[in-house]
Parts: structure tokens; C-alpha cells; sequence
């Protein structure tokens, strides 16, 4: 058997036959190479890590994912996001994704149709998405379609995959801080297949002295698994069975005479089943999410345990230009109280049911101007609160040319879920609530216009765009987890409900091919919410950053060996300070400054990293990963915390990262 490899013949054949089909040329009369048996085509193709959808979305490719930054050698997904604009960067230690201002909890993820509460492990450095057993991710900042769930964030959902798998394919990684594997087979070759998952750290035996602060150690554990199993009845019957777990467990202890210790953590359980029947798809899915919050400190003992058990049904089918979707929600949510007080209820316990119908029409006309028109009618039931909303959705883009694109949009989102959040940095005394009468369904109206498009002669996708959120019913916590230890302190009598907005400008530049390829990202935000329990004018909101940006570099001088450098700068969050506290009765009180009146410094972090891919050996790759985290020592404050003693009363304290973290990961796939 001859080999060619012959780009130019190829090139000549397809022009001919496109040449036959245009003209009507018999094909027979366009001749072939009779030797010709096998073609070999080289090629240094688009790395498409992004790719933007034409309705704004992004499309992100994990086998792609290691053009990125590598965080400490896992190719994560949420890192890739958390550095695109609009997307406010995140502090070490903070588990939290603000998206155009809006707060941690207003964000919906899924997982092979399951939703995920939070998909960040408690430092924030990884997400609860094993990088080598999904796929793909689909992830949405805006113009969100009627079909979609009703949260008044971003959207993220990642996908294992919907057909069986025909080949046996694995992935093994193994890292200074933590390892994971994946692997796929088939059990009936075109018919249904399975795979597997999962990701554990063991930080703690590497690096037992990284994750100390002043007299405080920690120890840190995570663990992911997944399962998912694929049946194709027949071709128009698909079924999906999927399992998610993601568990993380902190204890905490002081050094010194034992007056601090602590266990915290929570967990993500959660399943889905999956039914395709041509054009109508059916999920089911149910989600458990708990949360462990015990701190004892100074001789006050809090234990605030809390969790949130949803379960949604849905279905969706198109119909010509036209998609309707509709879906059922039963969400329980425990509130929270301090166990140690002798309080017998918690506060903010409830059930709420919640339906929704919708329909989206989009359309082309003139080959030019695409049109999106959509309406969700959602009626939903807490005690004895019950509300119908109609949830408009509007869109427009026109094509100026192929390489230029402009679009406006209008959302109304609501949202019957409210995140509790008693800590900046996500921990797990954070819970939620249900809304109701007292609290009611945080809303925005979304307005988006922008431009996107391609540079052709320099390679270059682009995105201009400009936002504005008018925000009712957003909530921010007001006082302080030390406030948990009086003997019936009830933490939703320091929910301040506000109404503000958000606003902004972003742009992002990327180049995804050749050897020289990057990301620019940079935002102009601001973020204000007034407080009528507060005062008659507006403050900074907890993710207020003004100026927000991210760029990466990656560079590949030789064939298999890429360097990639990473910069991130962002003005410092807000918080608020406390003055003093002092002791009554037993309980502990404190008195703060203004609401968000005090900030955190600048964050600024240099990432490098290096990956060598090693020649193909059959269908095994081999691929070696060397990282450093915060390259310049920047002396970024995590955030500043009170501690409190009867012999000192009230302390302010920070936590910072001065130190540089390197890290080694070897990885293995075969396929």
C-alpha cells in the first residue's frame, strides 16, 4: 500500500468537484489518481478552546482546555472562565463567581442535567467538574434564551457526553496537589456504553504547612466522582443515566493552647436521567447540597449545619422555528441556626414549588438580521406567598458583513432562590433561603448591546460589548458569623434587602492559532445597591470591581512544547470593618463601620507554565506539566477577619499570599 501525503492533490480534487457541482459538469469526466489507497493530511489547525456561538454563548473544549494556564496542573474549566470579562476575578480562598455584578448565588450550573449548587471546591482554586471526564462545557454571561432556568446570573452547564462511546478511552493525571482519571468504554459497541470518574487532593501530606494562616493550620480534603451510563434503545430512542458526587472537608486548629478549631465542609450529590426521542428531550434530575459549619473559638461553639434538596423535570422540543420548554421544580431548603444555642427550629426553613412554561421563536431574515423573541410564564408557591411572572425575552443581531456582527438584547430574570451570604469567600456558613412574602424574588432587567466579530488578517476574534442589570430584591448579609454564637441569633434579621444596578463595558481579544496565541479580557464595572434599612443612598456591593483584567500569552516555539503566561489585575472588593465588640449577657456584640465603606488592595498575580507533549506512541499520549503560581510573590490580602477574646475583645486580621506554589503534573490518555 502507497502513502501520499498530498495536500495540494487534495486541494485540486475537492476544487474540481466543487467546480462539477456549480457548473454541472458530469463528475466522471474530473479524474482520479488510481494509485492513490490512503491520505495523510498534516495540519496546524485552530486550537478552538472558545468558540462563541451566534447567540453570544461560549462553547469551551476540554480537550482543549491545556492551551490555558494549567492551576497547579489540573486543566480546569472554571479557571478558563473566571479569567473572561464580565466574569469578576476571585481572591485565593474564595469559592465565589461573580458574573457582571451579580452575587455568587445567582448563577445556575448543571452537570449532565443535574444542577450543582457550587461548583468551586472551598479554596476556589479547583471546580467540582473533573477536567478528563466531560467534554465540553457551554457557558452564557447574557441574551439568555426563554428555555433557560430562572436565575439572574451567568449559566454554566457541562456535558459528559449524549451518544454511547465506540472505543475504549482514558485519561490519568497525577499532580504535587491532587490526581484524577476517567475512563469510557463501550459495553455494546454502538448501543451503550459507560464511564467513570474521579478526582481526589492529598494537599495535606504533600504541602502540610501551606495552608497555614498567623497561628491557624488547616486541613484541607476534596473528592469528585462521576458515573455515567449511555443506551441507545434505537436511533430515536437515547437514554443517559448519570451520578455526581463532590465532596470537601476543612478542619481548622490553633496552634497555641487549642482556643480555635473548626470543621467545615459540603458536599454536592446528585443525579440525572436523560431521554432523547428524536427531537424531544426529557431530563429528571435531583440534587442534594450540604453544608458543615462548626467553629469553636474563645469558648463559643457554633454548629450551623444547613442543606438544600431540589428535584426538576423537564422537557423541551422544538417545533419549526419555535422551542417550547416547560419545568417543575420541588426545592426544600433547611435554613440555618446554631445548634449550640438551644434554638429548636432553624430560621429560614421552607418548600417551594415552581412551574414554568416557555417559548422561544428565532428567526433570519434577509440573510442578515437574526431575531429572537421569547416569553416564560413562571408561577411559583412558598407558604402562603404565590406569584405568576410573565419573563420577556428579546433579541437582535445583524451581520454588517461576515467578519462583523452587532446585537442588542432585553431579559427579564427572575430568580425564587436567595444565597444567604454570611462570609466573602464562600464558606459553608453561607445558606439559602427560599422566597417568600419577607423576602421577595430577586429580579433584573438585563440589557445587553454589543459587537463581535473577526479581524481576518491578523487571525483575531473580538467582543465589544455593554451591560446594564437594574437589580429589585438583592440581598447582602450584614452581620457577622461571630453573631451565631448568641443564644438565639437569627441571621435573616441581618438580611438587608436592596434594589441597585450594575452596569458596565468589556472587551475581549483572542488569537487561537499558529504559535503565538493569546486572551485579553478586560471589564468596566460598577456595581451599587441601596439599603432602605441603611441609608438613602447607594452603596459599593459586595462584588463591586472597577476595573477587572485578565491576559494570557501562550507560546509554542517548537513542535509539543508550549509556554503559557498568565496576568490578572483587579481593584480590591469591598467589605465591611469592624470597630469594636464587647460581651452582654452572654452574647457577643459588635459594631462595624459604614456597609462596604472599607476595600481590599489591588490584586494583581503572574501565572507560568510549561507543557511538553511527548510523541504519539500508538493511541497512548503522554504530557508533562510544570507550573508557577503567583511567579512575582505578590502579596495579595485574601481578607481581613475579626477574632475576638475576652483579654483583647475585637481584632482585625488578615490573611495574604506572598508565596510562590509550584507544581508537576504528568498526564496519560489513550483512545
Amino acid at each position: 500500500m502507497k502513502r501520499y501525503i498530498a495536500k495540494a492533490m487534495i486541494a485540486t480534487i475537492i476544487s474540481a468537484g466543487a467546480l462539477c457541482a456549480n457548473a454541472e459538469i458530469p463528475a466522471d469526466t474530473v479524474s482520479s489518481p488510481s494509485e492513490l489507497q490512503e491520505i495523510v493530511v498534516t495540519s496546524t489547525g485552530p486550537r478552538k478552546v472558545l468558540r462563541i456561538r451566534s447567540d453570544g454563548g461560549l462553547d469551551i473544549s476540554s480537550a482543549m482546555l491545556s492551551e490555558q494556564f494549567s492551576t497547579f496542573g489540573s486543566n480546569d474549566p472554571l479557571s478558563l472562565i473566571r479569567s473572561l470579562p464580565a466574569v469578576a476575578t476571585a481572591n485565593e480562598l474564595s469559592a465565589t463567581l461573580s458574573i457582571k455584578g451579580m452575587d455568587n448565588g445567582a448563577n445556575y450550573f448543571s452537570a449532565d442535567g443535574a444542577r450543582i449548587v457550587n461548583p468551586l471546591h472551598l479554596f476556589g482554586i479547583y471546580s467540582t467538574f473533573n477536567p478528563a471526564f466531560y467534554k465540553n462545557y457551554r457557558f452564557a454571561a447574557d441574551r439568555f434564551d426563554a428555555t433557560e432556568q430562572n436565575f439572574t446570573g451567568g449559566r454554566l452547564q457541562a456535558d459528559s457526553g449524549q451518544l454511547p462511546d465506540s472505543a475504549l478511552a482514558g485519561t490519568v493525571a497525577v499532580g504535587l496537589i491532587e490526581s484524577h482519571f476517567a475512563l469510557s468504554a463501550p459495553i455494546s459497541k454502538g448501543k451503550s456504553s459507560f464511564a467513570l470518574g474521579l478526582r481526589q487532593t492529598y494537599l495535606n501530606l504533600i504541602f502540610p504547612q501551606l495552608l497555614k494562616f498567623n497561628n491557624s493550620t488547616l486541613n484541607y480534603d476534596f473528592t469528585d466522582a462521576n458515573a455515567s451510563l449511555r443506551w441507545m434503545a434505537s436511533q430515536s430512542h437515547i437514554l443517559g443515566f448519570n451520578f455526581f458526587l463532590s465532596r470537601d472537608a476543612l478542619g481548622m486548629s490553633l496552634d497555641k493552647m487549642g482556643e480555635k478549631n473548626g470543621d467545615c465542609g459540603w458536599m454536592n450529590i446528585c443525579g440525572a436521567i436523560n431521554w432523547n426521542h428524536n427531537d424531544l428531550h426529557v431530563n429528571l434530575g435531583i440534587s442534594r447540597f450540604n453544608n458543615k459549619f462548626r467553629l469553636i473559638e474563645g469558648g463559643h461553639a457554633i454548629d450551623a449545619p444547613s442543606h438544600l434538596l431540589q428535584s426538576t423535570l423537564s422537557a423541551e422540543k422544538p417545533f419549526g422555528d419555535f422551542v417550547v420548554e416547560s419545568d417543575f421544580t420541588l426545592r426544600h431548603v433547611s435554613g440555618q441556626y446554631n445548634r449550640e444555642s438551644g434554638v429548636q427550629r432553624p430560621f429560614g426553613e421552607s418548600d417551594a414549588l415552581e412551574f414554568n412554561i416557555a417559548a422561544s421563536w428565532k428567526h433570519k431574515f434577509w440573510q442578515r438580521l437574526s431575531t429572537s423573541l421569547g416569553l416564560r410564564l413562571a408561577t411559583y408557591h412558598c407558604g402562603s406567598y404565590n406569584t405568576v411572572v410573565p419573563l420577556p425575552r428579546a433579541g437582535l443581531k445583524l451581520e454588517l458583513m461576515p467578519e462583523m456582527s452587532l446585537y442588542a438584547s432585553y431579559s427579564r430574570l427572575f430568580q425564587f432562590e436567595k444565597l444567604v451570604d454570611e462570609s466573602s469567600a464562600s464558606l459553608p456558613a453561607d445558606f439559602r433561603i427560599n422566597a417568600d412574602s419577607r423576602f421577595k424574588p430577586q429580579q433584573s432587567h438585563s440589557f445587553d448591546i454589543g459587537a463581535e466579530g473577526r479581524i481576518t488578517q491578523w487571525g483575531i476574534d473580538y467582543s465589544l460589548g455593554a451591560y446594564y442589570r437594574l437589580v429589585r430584591h438583592a440581598g447582602e448579609f450584614h452581620g457577622s458569623l461571630l453573631n451565631l454564637s448568641g443564644s438565639s441569633y437569627n441571621p435573616l434579621n441581618d438580611y438587608l434587602d436592596g434594589h441597585g444596578y450594575t452596569c458596565g463595558l468589556s472587551v475581549m481579544l483572542m488569537r487561537q492559532f499558529g504559535k503565538l496565541r493569546g486572551r485579553i479580557g478586560y471589564t468596566l464595572g460598577k456595581a451599587r445597591l441601596k439599603f432602605d434599612r441603611l441609608a438613602d443612598w447607594y452603596f459599593p456591593s459586595a462584588h463591586d470591581r472597577l476595573h477587572d483584567l485578565n491576559a494570557s500569552l501562550a507560546w509554542e516555539p517548537v513542535s509539543r512544547l508550549t509556554f503559557v503566561a498568565s496576568f490578572t489585575h483587579a481593584t480590591g472588593l469591598p467589605f465591611t470593618r469592624a470597630k469594636y465588640g464587647y460581651i452582654i449577657d452572654n452574647n457577643l456584640i459588635c459594631e462595624y463601620y459604614p456597609h462596604n465603606s472599607s476595600r481590599l488592595p489591588a490584586y494583581n498575580r503572574l501565572d507560568l507554565a510549561a507543557t511538553y507533549k511527548f510523541k504519539k506512541c500508538g493511541k497512548i499520549e503522554h504530557a508533562i506539566n510544570v507550573s508557577l503560581y503567583n511567579a512575582l510573590c505578590n502579596k495579595n490580602i485574601l481578607f481581613y477577619f475579626t477574632t475576638f477574646s475576652e483579654a483583647d475583645g475585637i481584632e482585625n486580621q488578615s490573611s495574604y499570599l506572598k508565596s510562590v506554589i509550584p507544581s508537576i503534573s504528568y498526564t496519560l490518555t489513550f483512545k
